[in-house]
């Protein structure tokens, strides 16, 4: 999924209209629902579900904060107020899943720039650059269907899906942190799933000062002295709107400048929601 120059941008935006546009009929004619349960489990149509992955050998630290992006740290998999969890760390096929494929939720993502404050729970920061991310997540109390769908190929069915968002932020920080290396390029994990690393990628690369060019993880970015959780709810603007947030998430990361000079900073990530965990 390279870009190849001007050619591969005009494929691809053929494709994407045209998928986004199947499910609609003609004019006169009713679009058709789509049946439960009928997508398939690789390469499917928008608006269909696919799997993530990641490298069970051996876990670069990319795939490590999609992990902890999408399942680890996601209120749809841990219940801020039980800690009780419905998804498997170690298990993709208890998450919540990709919208489509790569070039689909990348094109549907949203992005906010210019100095802003959030409210969080630590207290108001100034964000530079947001970002909003499209996921499916499994309601167990919205449904599609009068019952619930018979279980299909991949595993853990959720009774029905449902669209929703992560909103991601970048604050400018003094520092200074114990950096680490380049987050990794991302690579493959399954014929049948996109790598997760390709989430935490687009993250790492938006989320820095406007001159930055290369982007390094923190050493021990994950443990519980870097990485910060809060489970109680906060209001984040985008786009002239407050955004509910139920729960919440820092990182620090260091990016760096053409000229070498590095740059500190902490990534924000909330999950919006209704509260149907």
């Amino acid at each position: 999924m390279r870009r190849r120059g001007g050619m591969w941008c005009t494929i691809v935006i053929g494709v994407v209209i045209g998928a986004l546009t199947s499910g609609c009929g003609a004019m006169g004619n009713p679009p058709q629902p789509l049946a439960a349960q009928t997508c398939p489990g690789n390469n499917p149509p928008f608006p269909c579900e696919q799997l993530w992955c990641f490298n069970t050998a051996s876990t670069p630290e990319i795939e490590k904060l999609g992990q902890q992006i999408m399942a680890i740290q996601n209120p749809y998999c841990l219940h801020p107020q039980s800690g009780s969890t419905a998804c498997s760390a170690n298990d993709a096929t208890t998450w919540p899943r990709e919208l489509t494929n790569v070039i689909t939720w990348k094109y549907l993502t949203e992005f906010d720039f210019g100095s802003k404050p959030w409210l969080t729970p630590a207290g108001p920061v100034n964000v530079e650059r947001r970002m909003r991310i499209p996921y499916l997540i499994g309601h167990t109390v919205a449904q599609h269907h009068k019952r619930p769908a018979p279980p299909s190929a991949q595993a853990h069915p959720p009774d029905s899906l449902s669209r929703e968002n992560l909103l991601i932020g970048y604050e400018i920080t003094s520092g200074p942190y114990d950096i680490g290396q380049e987050w990794e390029d991302v690579t493959s994990c399954d014929s049948q799933a996109d790598s997760i690393g390709y989430l935490a990628q687009f993250v790492v690369i938006n989320m820095k000062a406007a001159s930055d060019t290369k982007f390094f993880y923190v050493k021990s970015w994950n443990n519980s002295s870097n990485l910060t959780a809060y489970p109680s709810g906060s209001s984040w603007w985008f786009r002239g709107a407050n955004i509910s947030v139920d729960y919440s998430f820092t990182f620090p990361v260091i990016t760096k400048d053409s000229a070498g000079n590095p740059h500190y900073g902490k990534i924000w990530v909330g999950y919006e929601g209704g509260g149907a965990y």
